[in-house]
């Protein structure tokens, strides 16, 4: 008879274990209403969406507990998706170049005291050494971004709206504006410059309007 098989480990004791807090797994998810603007070294700007985490938490955001263990989401992503949340679930980024034990994005690093979910583009460096060693996370930004864009060409992400551009470009007016009169300082004259800087790109990036013939769907003669 053959039995089923579990991987083979090392003891406890001599594996190499994260000193870092536990915390719960979660998922990435986003809502049309919330974008990063990144501003490159060369001049150019992009807008990125902004994901938050959904913490798979009992308790948390309607998030159900079971008796037997594990948790029931179902209703609580439902009410998060009528509001226009969109979940990017770690199975459907399997194409992302990740390690075999990783699920898409998501990656659970064993520690001393419970597993330590991150995501793959955040890399942990220990200082120091034995239980009073600290733990920190070197973030790789540009692959992040990355992932960010190809989300957003998969089109597991839709474009942003002109409204919401014009939304962000009337608060970095306000924020341009702020410090005018103040201008004869020389620093606030540069941030002033900076953020006037940002403005233009911000506007200049707003998505082209659709005619009124092309919302009706209509054909040229």
């Amino acid at each position: 008879m053959q039995f089923s098989t579990l991987p083979a480990k090392k003891p406890k004791g001599t594996r190499q274990l994260l000193n870092a807090r536990p915390n719960p797994q979660w998922v990435y998810m986003f809502h049309p209403n919330s974008w990063d603007f990144i501003q490159s070294d060369d001049g150019t700007a992009e807008w990125l969406p902004m994901l938050k985490r959904w913490r798979q938490v009992p308790g948390i955001n309607g998030i159900k507990g079971l008796r037997g263990g594990g948790i029931n989401e179902t209703s609580a992503r439902a009410k998060f998706v009528d509001d226009g949340w969109i979940f990017i679930n770690p199975e459907e980024c399997e194409w992302l170049d990740n390690e075999p034990n990783d699920s898409g994005y998501l990656r659970a690093i064993e520690g001393k005291y419970g597993t330590v979910w991150v995501d793959i583009f955040a890399e942990p460096e220990t200082i120091g050494a034995g239980n009073n060693a600290s733990v920190t996370f070197n973030r790789d930004k540009e692959a992040y971004n990355e992932f960010r864009r190809e989300l957003l060409r998969r089109k597991m992400i839709p474009a942003i709206q002109s409204g919401v551009v014009k939304l962000y470009s009337k608060r970095q007016r306000s924020r341009a504006n702020r410090k005018i009169s103040q201008i004869h300082n020389p620093m606030i004259a540069k941030h002033i410059e900076n953020e006037s800087t940002k403005l233009s790109l911000m506007e200049a990036s707003a998505p082209p309007k659709r005619s009124k013939k092309a919302k009706k769907g209509g054909k040229n003669a």
